[in-house]
């Protein structure tokens, strides 16, 4: 996959420019390992690929926070074209997750994968719609309240694989933490209202739940979010102090974002009934639909 998560950029870039059109670097984190990609959008609105760059890591290791830095540190030693870059995009697994604490960003409770199911959770079932994703075993909101079954949550905030990426590459004095629409699904996030439903903070959350919620930002894919690489992270990464981290998404959707964009013209290029599969350790289909549909 070229454009991998950078994409997502490309219809929010700054306007181009003779003289620099916008260089993004896209970061993507699969299941076997991570991927980057720094793309240029040319004057005459097309993209090109600059440099790519990639590591694996084992199924035990593709669990471990501290993993997903270091690889993700190795690929950047090899990119040398970072100095350009003026904004970082980070796509992960739809629905990995963990918990961190709020004031500091260490992870309290290591991560959840995409595919770890766990009891479900009576407290969704009798207050979410129909077909709604959280009934799914393996969704992040039944992560959520099975961890507040194991232990009471406090000052903890929950995050996906891309959003705890994404705020290492912007560390400071307090962690800013910031999903997207697309990672947010699996948590109940309504994309319709754009905000959580109240069925999910009245009638499944205690007080202290629905902090380890809402304290998670959620923004458009691709928006700046009030995240910049901070001088710290600057000195670690070898990204440009001050580079806007922008709203990230899922693999998958980073996928299908890469092969649904005319690379020519620098603009995605769908229509209803248009699909894309991509093949990790899964299969993902994305298809274009004009009808809303709801089946965990």
């Amino acid at each position: 996959m070229r454009l991998l998560a950078a994409a997502v950029l490309l219809t929010t870039m700054p306007a181009a420019n003779a003289l620099n059109p916008g260089v993004a670097l896209g970061v993507d984190l699969g299941t076997s390992g991570v991927r980057v990609a720094v793309v240029e959008k040319q004057t005459n609105g097309g993209v090109s690929v600059l440099e790519e760059a990639s590591a694996a890591w084992s199924d035990a290791e593709g669990r471990r926070p501290d993993v997903w830095l270091s690889k993700l540190q190795e690929t950047l030693q090899s990119c040398t074209e970072l100095a350009r870059v003026e904004r970082v995009a980070v796509s992960g697994t739809s629905g990995s997750c963990l918990l961190v604490d709020a004031a500091t960003g260490k992870v309290t409770r290591g991560p959840l994968m995409y595919n770890d199911a766990v009891e479900p959770s009576s407290l969704i079932d009798a207050a979410a719609p129909p077909g709604h994703c959280t009934r799914s075993a393996t969704s992040a909101l039944a992560k959520l309240l099975h961890w507040a079954s194991e232990k009471k949550l406090e000052n903890e905030v929950i995050c996906h694989q891309a959003d705890y990426v994404a705020s290492a590459l912007a560390s400071g004095d307090k962690p800013v933490l910031v999903s997207d629409w697309h990672n947010a699904l699996k948590l109940g996030f309504d994309i319709d209202r754009l905000e959580w439903p109240s069925w999910i903070l009245e009638r499944c959350l205690n007080a202290d739940e629905r902090n380890t919620l809402t304290r998670l930002r959620v923004t458009r894919p691709g928006d700046v979010c009030e995240r910049v690489v901070s001088a710290e992270a600057s000195e670690a990464w070898g990204l440009p102090a001050g580079v806007a981290i922008v709203g990230g998404t899922t693999d998958s959707i980073a996928a299908f974002v890469a092969c649904a964009t005319d690379i020519d013209k620098g603009a995605l290029n769908v229509a209803a009934g248009d699909a894309v599969t991509s093949l990790g350790s899964t299969t993902a289909l994305k298809l274009v639909s004009k009808t809303r549909v709801d089946d965990s």
